[in-house]
């Protein structure tokens, strides 16, 4: 285990290799400008992508509420925005460190964040195991949820397109919520013809 590079020859060779078990089983790999940002299941780990030298650990010993990070996004702002156990959206600033979200995602059971995307207008949208999605403004939070017609609370990705649509993956179909008008479609396997 650890982080592995595939040359353009096609020669793969081991990058980094931490030596802990749990930080080199890696959950997540994001790139941004001179940064490698790896999710694993001893927090995150920020790496120069030069040199592949620790420039910061992120973990539950320096402010994250868990260790096991399901899923990294590199918000507009460079921002790191983390998928983890946890109520509140955790982010990374490269230079300032850890930054906590102001509203607290509550639901029915433990809130377990599987991914999460931003819209064009820069709002947070986060999937979780079992409490739905939440979108996050600046000043505000909304859950949308099975009552809010979406498929399964149980969603284990999300993506944002350049419409204003939001997308989110279950594990029998998909829901696409619009979120100007909040009307939500879902695709099952009626629509792929058994195929998902």
């Amino acid at each position: 285990s650890g982080l592995f590079l595939k040359k353009k020859n096609g020669e793969i060779r081991q990058f980094r290799r931490s030596g802990d078990s749990g930080e080199d089983n890696i959950t997540d790999i994001k790139v941004h400008n001179n940064l490698i940002w790896l999710g694993t299941l001893n927090g995150v780990v920020c790496l120069d992508k030069g040199t592949a030298t620790v420039r910061n650990r992120y973990n539950f010993n320096n402010g994250l509420p868990h260790n096991m990070i399901n899923k990294l996004f590199v918000a507009s702002n460079g921002k790191l925005a983390l998928g983890m156990k946890s109520v509140q959206l955790y982010l990374i600033d490269p230079e300032n460190g850890i930054e906590i979200g102001d509203f607290a995602m509550e639901g029915a059971t433990l809130n377990e964040i599987s991914s999460v995307t931003q819209d064009r207008e820069g709002n947070f949208w986060v999937a979780t195991l079992g409490n739905g999605v939440f979108e996050i403004t600046s000043d505000s939070i909304r859950a949308v949820t099975r009552s809010n017609m979406l498929m399964s609370d149980y969603a284990y990705s999300i993506l944002a397109d350049s419409l204003g649509r939001i997308w989110i993956g279950h594990e029998s179909g998909f829901s696409r919520l619009n979120s100007a008008t909040s009307v939500m479609r879902t695709y099952g396997s009626e629509f792929t013809h058994g195929g998902l």
